[in-house]
C-alpha cells in the first residue's frame, strides 16, 4: 500500500503537469523559423559552509561542490561532486540527464552515488550501491513543480523507493520551497526510525552577486532551512567559482 501511494502520488503530479502543460503549448504559434542549434559546455564549484539537501545536512565542515555540465538545446546531461572537509566527508557523486520541452515541463533522471567503489566489486553489484531517481518538473512562471521518486536497495538488500514533492515560487526578495517526502526524507538522526510521509523541508535562499571592484565580483548564495518533522533547523551561505 505505501509503494502504491507513492507512485499514485507521482503520476498525480505528472497528470497535472503535462495537462497544464499542454494547455500552455496550445496557447502558443510555432515560429517562423526553426531554432539555431546550441550547444555549451559548462563547469564550475559551489564552496557551501554546509552541505543541506532538501531538508537533509549530510557531512561535517566545509562542502566543496564542483560540476561539470555539457547543453544541446533542451538536453542537458551534466556530473556533480559533494565532498566535505571536515570527519564526514560525506562524499557524493551524482550523475543526471534531463530534457526540457518547450512548454515547461522537464524530464529527467538522476543516478546518486555516495559511498564505497562506485562500480561495485566485479560490477555484480551496481544495482546496490546506487539510486536512481527519475523526475519531472513543471515550472510555470516563477511557480515551479518537482517531484521525483527514488529506487534503491536497502540496508536488507530489499528494493525500495523513497518519494520527495516540492513547490517553490520565487519571489522579488527572496525564492520559497516546502518540500515533502517519505523515507530518508523522515528519518530521525537521533533513533534512526522512519516517519510517514510529512513536511521535510521549509527553504528561504537568496543569491546574489557582491560587486568587489569594477572588474572583479562574486556570486553568493545563502538559505535557512527548517526540517519541521525531524526538528532540525540550519542556515548556510556559500560562494560560486
Amino acid at each position: 500500500m505505501k509503494n502504491t501511494t507513492k507512485i499514485l502520488a507521482m503520476l498525480s503530479l505528472i497528470a497535472v503537469s503535462m495537462s497544464s502543460a499542454f494547455a500552455q503549448e496550445a496557447s502558443l504559434t510555432e515560429p517562423a523559423e526553426e531554432k539555431k542549434q546550441s550547444i555549451s559546455f559548462d563547469m564550475g564549484m559551489d564552496i557551501m559552509s554546509s552541505y543541506v539537501w532538501r531538508g537533509l545536512k549530510s557531512g561535517t565542515g566545509v562542502a566543496i561542490q564542483p560540476y561539470v555540465e555539457y547543453t544541446s538545446n533542451n538536453f542537458t546531461l551534466g556530473a556533480w561532486n559533494n565532498i566535505n572537509t571536515g570527519s564526514d566527508e560525506a562524499f557524493e557523486i551524482n550523475l543526471y540527464t534531463s530534457y526540457a520541452f518547450p512548454f515547461g515541463v522537464t524530464i529527467g533522471l538522476t543516478d546518486y552515488f555516495g559511498h564505497g567503489n562506485v562500480f561495485g566489486y566485479n560490477f555484480d553489484n551496481l544495482g546496490e550501491i546506487h539510486a536512481l531517481e527519475p523526475f519531472i518538473e513543471y515550472e510555470y512562471y516563477d511557480l515551479k513543480f518537482f517531484g521525483g521518486l527514488m529506487f534503491f536497495q536497502n540496508e536488507l538488500g530489499e528494493s525500495t523507493q523513497d518519494f520527495y514533492g516540492e513547490i517553490s515560487y520565487a519571489f522579488d526578495l527572496f525564492d520559497f520551497a516546502i518540500g515533502a517526502g517519505d523515507g530518508r526524507y523522515v528519518t530521525s538522526p537521533e533513533w534512526g526510525t522512519v516517519g510517514e510521509f510529512a513536511i521535510c523541508n521549509i527553504t528561504l535562499s537568496k543569491e546574489k552577486t557582491i560587486t568587489v571592484t569594477d572588474s572583479f565580483s562574486i556570486p553568493m548564495k545563502g538559505a535557512i532551512t527548517l526540517n519541521p518533522h525531524n526538528e532540525r533547523f540550519y542556515a548556510y551561505v556559500g560562494i560560486s567559482l
